[in-house]
């Protein structure tokens, strides 16, 4: 089978992908090419699902990001006033 040629032009190719220890040239760009194929396949479909997303508006983003700064600054204030009672109530007992 090594040495014959086939009607089809194409060097012959062991089953397995190898020859020997090594892997063939056409293993090798056969792997390559399946790997590149995977990721072109990946960004289309990403792009596919991205243009099914509804995007919010301006003004619901700009209302969304006002809506996190102030839930975030409640969050910050209610940890600052939490940790100042412990701070002295534990002062008081401790005696600092």
């Amino acid at each position: 089978m090594v040495g014959e040629r086939r009607l089809t032009g194409k060097p012959p190719v062991s089953k397995t992908g190898t020859e020997g220890s090594s892997p063939s040239a056409p293993a090798i760009k056969g792997i390559k090419m399946g790997i590149i194929n995977k990721a072109i396949n990946f960004f289309r479909e990403s792009y596919l699902e991205l243009q099914k997303s509804i995007w919010l508006s301006k003004q619901q983003m700009i209302q969304s990001t006002l809506f996190v700064f102030i839930v975030v600054g409640l969050v910050a204030l209610y940890i600052a006033i939490i940790d100042l009672i412990l701070t002295k109530g534990l002062s008081a007992i401790i005696g600092g």
